[in-house]
């Protein structure tokens, strides 16, 4: 059976560097879809993060998930449709996002994949102290937007029945969360664990 493990959080909550980490440890990691055509194909993440580049994404995830179910590998995936939904609630048109969520039904019901997800966890103030991407000013405005991304992801958990461990990253601790995540990853991808919420600490 396929399985794959996801990489959720907000913005710089730490999934990159959780994933290269897991990558270092010889698992397989895919990146985060918006970013590889941030870097690759010259999209402007200010610009360009508009209901069009959302399609974009959705559709080189669905290609990527072809990909993925014909090899004979399981993969790590970073944000994947989980996140990619959590922000097009926010920002695109909701025929996009009842499409989405229909393909990501669609997945989860596959008797041949399981998916699971480690939702990575920071504050809003960190946040803002992670990056200058956000003024000072735009603080509230800024906390509203990442809430209602956390908020999506957990519903979706919950709307699609995904097994998922929270886990809190906040400042010095990266080295604990990426051991953590180590230890999620073996598990879930030893294949004679049958893995459903039971086996996760759903804390949201």
């Amino acid at each position: 059976m396929k399985r794959f493990l996801i990489l959720n959080g907000v913005h710089t909550a730490g999934k990159t560097s959780v994933g290269r980490y897991l990558e270092e440890c010889g698992f397989t990691y895919q990146s985060e879809m918006a970013t590889q055509l941030i870097e690759s194909e010259g999209y402007d993440a200010g610009k360009d993060a508009d209901h069009e580049f959302q399609k974009e994404i959705y559709k080189r995830e669905r290609e990527r998930d072809r990909d993925l179910l014909e090899s004979e590998m399981n993969s790590i995936i970073e944000t994947w449709h989980i996140g990619n939904i959590a922000h097009s609630r926010e920002v695109s048109e909701d025929g996009l996002v009842e499409e989405h969520q229909d393909y990501l039904g669609r997945l989860q019901e596959r008797e041949d994949l399981q998916i699971a997800a480690i939702y990575i966890n920071i504050s809003v103030t960190e946040i803002m102290n992670r990056t200058d991407f956000f003024s000072q000013d735009e603080k509230e405005e800024v906390e509203d937007f990442f809430d209602s991304i956390h908020q999506n992801i957990m519903e979706l958990y919950e709307t699609y029945d995904i097994p998922h461990v929270k886990v809190d990253n906040p400042p010095g601790r990266l080295p604990e969360t990426k051991e953590t995540a180590e230890d999620i990853a073996e598990s879930f991808f030893d294949e004679s664990i049958n893995f459903d919420n039971s086996d996760f600490l759903n804390d949201s």
